[in-house]
């Protein structure tokens, strides 16, 4: 009885999904300390600087002036913002660094259930199919991997957002209100802000899904315009983190990492119950799951003995994209690998098990295609052994970290690991503090009154003859001097002080600012996002919930 009224109850199998959920967070809580991950002190530093900036008057914000020794760096400009973005009210409410991270686990986590339930049950229309789908999805074992070992924010938003936009797009062929084109296109603009690469990764299984339905023509092409407005909608990132990304270092210096991590086949299928060095790579448990296994097994089973008439195209779309995901993890990919740049900036090829989390999770439905499982003590123990199998994973097996929140608060130096946001001109990262923020460096002349701000850089200049003043601020286009309200050039290949501001002035007393400013690609991104938010907007009162095609 209880579990057929959590069947019959839509909002009580939402409660189910909460509740089920709460669990593999419970560790996290039971300390003030951070969880030892990959990522996540990195993340502390990222959430001040960020909220920093916000609250100085930068919006979008794109530049850290306290990261690099106070050299500055344009890390936002190419990193990510939704979860920076997120952190700003869980800061203002008053939660430590560690706690805003801790939340932004927990909320990622449980939002990611929630959606997938909407999208399952809309999409197979079976309460029992929409709750097995969703715990497999849930419990899915690379998802605590990336987030209590790698501490992988981004992707734990993208996980979020995903079943978010598949929900919008099956919503939207079904019924093409204005509103669910709406949908579509904010969910793709989240999801296109939440990770550099798994919400590419993420963003292209979706539109791949198109495929593999019934819809016509009229509607495809309307949901891939959705797409794009979604994509327009996050011009404001996605445009100069592209087209700037030649300012940087890039990912020259890791070109070459994913020679590292191919992983043997074994280490996909056998369950890392003991944490042994030998089923990870590095500190990474990279196990697909027994039940998820289980899953594409029968799928491949009843595909191949034509049971699956109903939902053939659905299970095609989920083997296909498993199957390309598991050959470009395979040592036989090397050569594309090797010479398309844009694959390598993926960087591990296990990263793309994050897809097969979300394609092995809806071929469980096909497990209740047997009629074995659909015997309800059958189904129901079925589901608690998804929930148990991967409780190993619910504890970061790195432990815990002690943390100073002042230290990250004013974290002096860079956050990405291989200097990849450095930009081009720049002779290596700083290793300490400059002496002063403001140097003279050719004739004769004084500096006073100095005020210094994020962005902004205001000084009085006594010069006896011209001048050239050195500030230490790593040069990014979007950087201005301006002398007695005219603007200066800017030098910054200067040998000595290579990557560097520096400026002239000439002789007398002058009033200097040096300010960063959004340069003219990144305004006029901003203008195409808030263009196209204004025009959706506009929609809303045209149609009305009208159905647009």
């Amino acid at each position: 009885m209880f579990a057929s009224e959590f069947i019959k109850k839509s909002w009580k199998l939402y409660l189910f999904i909460i509740l089920i959920s709460f669990p593999p967070l419970i560790d996290i809580f039971k300390t003030a300390d951070l969880p030892h991950t990959s990522d996540g002190a990195m993340h502390l530093a990222r959430f001040a600087a960020y909220y920093k900036e916000f609250t100085a008057g930068q919006f979008p914000v794109r530049w850290a002036s306290q990261f690099n020794y106070g050299y500055g760096t344009p890390i936002f400009n190419f990193f990510h913002p939704l979860p920076y973005l997120a952190g700003i009210p869980l800061i203002a409410l008053g939660l430590s660094l560690v706690n805003v991270l801790k939340v932004s686990f927990s909320f990622t986590y449980i939002l990611a259930g929630v959606f997938m339930l909407m999208f399952s049950r809309f999409l197979f229309k079976d309460e029992k199919k929409a709750l097995l789908v969703t715990v497999m999805y849930q419990f899915a074992p690379f998802r605590f991997v990336e987030m209590l070992v790698r501490g992988s924010l981004g992707s734990l938003y993208a996980y979020m957002i995903l079943p978010l936009v598949f929900y919008a797009v099956v919503k939207f062929l079904d019924k093409s209100t204005y509103l669910h084109f709406i949908l579509i296109a904010v969910s793709v603009a989240l999801l296109s802000m939440s990770h550099n690469i798994i919400g590419f990764v993420f963003f292209a299984i979706s539109v791949f899904y198109l495929f593999f339905t019934k819809a016509n023509l009229k509607k495809t092409a309307a949901v891939y315009f959705a797409m794009a407005a979604g994509l327009g909608m996050a011009g404001f990132y996605l445009i100069p983190a592209m087209i700037e990304h030649k300012y940087t270092y890039g990912y020259l210096l890791t070109k070459d990492l994913f020679y590292e991590h191919f992983p043997p086949f074994y280490k996909f299928i056998i369950p890392n119950i003991t944490n042994t060095a030998k089923l990870r790579i590095a500190e990474v448990s990279i196990q697909i799951g027994l039940f998820h296994i289980l899953g594409l097994l029968i799928t491949i089973y009843l595909l191949i003995r034509g049971k699956l008439q109903k939902m053939k195209l659905l299970a095609i779309y989920s083997l296909v994209v498993t199957a390309v995901a598991l050959l470009f993890m395979q040592p036989v990919t090397k050569p594309i690998w090797e010479n398309v740049s844009f694959i390598r900036q993926f960087q591990f090829s296990w990263r793309l098990l994050a897809v097969i989390c979300f394609t092995s999770s809806l071929t469980s439905v096909f497990i209740y295609q047997m009629k074995f499982f659909q015997k309800r003590m059958v189904y129901f123990g079925l589901i608690i052994l998804i929930i148990i199998s991967t409780v190993y994973y619910w504890v970061p097996y790195q432990g815990y970290q002690k943390v100073s929140q002042e230290f990250y608060w004013n974290y002096p130096k860079s956050t990405n690991y291989f200097g990849e946001i450095n930009s081009i001109w720049m002779a290596g990262e700083p290793k300490e503090y400059p002496k002063s923020r403001i140097d003279i460096i050719a004739g004769q002349a004084e500096v006073s009154n100095v005020k210094l701000f994020p962005e902004l850089h205001r000084f009085l200049v006594s010069a006896k003859t011209q001048a050239t003043l050195l500030d230490y601020t790593q040069f990014y286009p979007g950087w201005k001097v301006i002398v007695d309200n005219n603007p200066a050039s800017i030098q910054f290949q200067d040998m000595n002080h290579r990557g560097l501001i520096t400026f002239n002035v000439p002789a007398g007393d002058h009033i200097v600012s040096v300010q960063y400013t959004q340069n003219r690609l990144q305004t006029a991104s901003n203008l195409i996002s808030i263009l196209l938010v204004l025009v959706l907007v506009t929609g809303i009162f045209i149609y009305r919930g009208k159905n647009i095609i």
